[in-house]
């Protein structure tokens, strides 16, 4: 996935990209297995930018790394539910799990939503 425009930085893409799947998937129009995918797509760029990251502004409300580690966790239990439901051969999810699916989305949301719609800040040297 190619998260590069001049116009935009990075996680903003991705943030755009993030809020569109999610929001996709909530109203049924992206299955699990493609939001789980995506999510895991994600969790690899924020963790490999991390350094990028820890420098936008506004900065985020907790440092890059818990961040990114958050947004890992929740969109690996997404992954889990997914592959217990490819496993299992679920058309549907039990209900439980939809549940959890649903507490786990809205979780994603705010995180995401935590993301900068600017650039970074400038270098010291810039300023």
């Amino acid at each position: 996935m190619s998260l590069s425009d001049p116009e935009s930085p990075w996680w903003v893409l991705a943030k755009h990209r993030a809020l569109g799947e999610l929001g996709a998937f909530r109203q049924g129009k992206s299955p699990l297995p493609a939001l789980a995918e995506s999510l895991l797509e994600l969790s690899d760029i924020f963790r490999e930018r991390e350094a990028e990251l820890s420098g936008v502004s506004p900065p985020l409300p907790r440092p890059a790394g818990q961040w990114i580690r958050e947004f890992d966790t929740v969109s690996g239990d997404v992954e889990v539910i997914s592959s217990i439901a490819l496993d299992e051969g679920w058309s549907e999810l039990p209900d439980d799990e939809a549940a959890r699916v649903t507490d786990l989305v809205r979780v994603l949301v705010d995180l995401v939503d935590e993301l900068p719609d600017g650039a970074a800040a400038p270098e010291p040297h810039q300023r």
